[in-house]
């Protein structure tokens, strides 16, 4: 038995062993060149998306812009509420001037002092008779009282024996001169005006303090 190879058959064999490492080579560079390929397309797409995303997260941020029309009131009932509202509102903010600070702890002595009516109720000027609201003015001390069943605005000096009737005292009515069991008194911002609240007539009135012949119906009718 003759194992030789003949020069022929060892040309063949390397010929073959050639072109399967021919082959294998180019299917190795198809290989990387799909892999490539694969690799950029995904990362096109996660790219695509990114940008996608933050496109409409941004739109969703951008604020709109609302264009609101404010239509004026003309009438006069509406301005002398929103004239009151504000002026009351001033009036009530103010910060109070006092130098004694009331908590817990505060002790008050065993005996006050009357600085207001005080005798019997009745109608006199030395008299109350159900008062509700007060107004303290820090410039003179004075107080302003919504002497209720009087159906009056009575201010009492600090220190005086009797008050003085600034507004009413005229009997319960719903004119302009009188009040009906007013319930709360306050000053306007710079104290020219007194303004009541008029519960028995449902309304606001407002009374010059210089001039006790100027007064008005600030708010006609209120709930």
């Amino acid at each position: 038995m003759n194992n030789r190879i003949e020069p022929d058959e060892s040309v063949e064999v390397n010929s073959n062993t050639t072109r399967l490492r021919a082959i294998y080579e180019h299917f190795q560079k198809r290989k990387l060149i799909w892999i490539i390929f694969f690799i950029v397309v995904i990362v096109v797409i996660i790219l695509v998306s990114t940008i996608t995303a933050t496109m409409n997260k941004t739109k969703k941020e951008k604020p709109s812009t609302t264009t609101t029309e404010i239509t004026p009131q003309t009438t006069k009932e509406s301005t002398m509420e929103e004239i009151i509202t504000s002026e009351l509102l001033t009036t009530t903010n103010e910060p109070f001037d006092s130098s004694i600070m009331i908590n817990n702890n505060t002790k008050w002595k065993q005996n006050a002092s009357t600085v207001a009516g005080g005798i019997t109720p009745g109608s006199e000027l030395n008299q109350l008779n159900g008062p509700q609201g007060i107004y303290v003015d820090n410039d003179d001390h004075s107080i302003y009282i919504a002497d209720t069943n009087n159906h009056r605005i009575v201010r009492w000096k600090f220190g005086e024996n009797n008050g003085e009737i600034v507004a009413g005292g005229n009997g319960p009515g719903p004119e302009t001169n009188q009040l009906t069991f007013p319930a709360d008194v306050t000053l306007d911002k710079e104290k020219k005006y007194i303004i009541i609240c008029d519960s028995g007539n449902t309304r606001v009135m407002r009374w010059f303090r210089q001039n006790s012949q100027d007064k008005q119906i600030w708010i006609p009718s209120i709930m």
